[in-house]
């Protein structure tokens, strides 16, 4: 992640023809975003949203629905620090996982948060072939979709791939269940709508969708099965 930061500070500095200093001093919101788009997190800062995405309207087929989901909450064991933003740490932790009732509200997709965050969720939660649509009042060109799904970041680190040993006889890492497997994205033009997009196995947990250079008047996400849980949970999901 600190190679990840340097790298795009770097970039950010040969573009504007400055030194690392001043990049932090001119242009350190544009290194944050940056990073935020590539799925960086940084605590206490929101992801800006595409202002297409934020003028559209956002529709979603089971809103309104209510749902039972297991969530992770961080519970620290002993010497725990608030900081003055409230954000916590402390170095003994454990993962607790409990139920808690969610109820879709599509909005949460633009929030600019791409995890659940201490209480809050962040997540978008449906069925596998439920709909997430963004609508626009005239047809508009766009560029790509950008996707966060839930990949489990609470999974216990021995269930990670980034392990610090692998002996001969381990059996592998599955690809988190909470994670959605196969997809579709579609667009509309004047009520004719036709998928851009059909992906079977995806395994990552953010996603980008190239979409056609024709002005559209919607577009469509469709979730359709998961690596194994029963409901979906969608983090982000906007065009630009």
């Amino acid at each position: 992640m600190i190679g990840q930061a340097a790298g795009t500070a770097a970039a950010i500095a040969i573009e504007h023809g400055t030194t690392p200093r001043g990049v932090y001093e001119s242009h350190l919101v544009e290194l944050q975003q940056s990073l935020m788009r590539q799925d960086s997190y940084l605590p206490g800062v929101v992801r800006a949203i595409a202002p297409i995405s934020s003028k559209a309207t956002l529709a979603a087929s089971n809103a309104g629905a209510e749902y039972t989901v297991t969530r992770a909450r961080t519970e620290y064991l002993d010497g725990e620090v608030v900081l003055a933003s409230g954000l916590r740490g402390g170095q003994r932790i454990r993962i607790a996982h409990y139920e808690a009732k969610e109820t879709a509200d599509p909005e949460v997709l633009r929030n600019g948060v791409d995890r659940t965050v201490g209480e809050t969720d962040n997540g978008y939660w449906c069925e596998p072939g439920d709909t997430i649509e963004y609508r626009f009042g005239d047809p508009t060109p766009l560029a790509r979709a950008r996707i966060v799904f839930d990949s489990d970041l609470s999974r216990h680190y021995k269930d990670h791939r980034m392990k610090y040993h692998y002996p001969l006889d381990d059996p592998g890492t599955p690809v988190a269940a909470s994670l959605v497997k196969r997809f579709r994205v579609e667009v509309s033009t004047e009520g004719d709508s036709r998928p851009v997009a059909e992906v079977t196995d995806n395994r990552t947990r953010l996603v980008w969708v190239e979409l056609p250079e024709t002005p559209v008047s919607a577009v469509r996400l469709v979730p359709l099965e998961t690596w194994g849980d029963t409901l979906v949970h969608v983090f982000a999901f906007e065009v630009e």
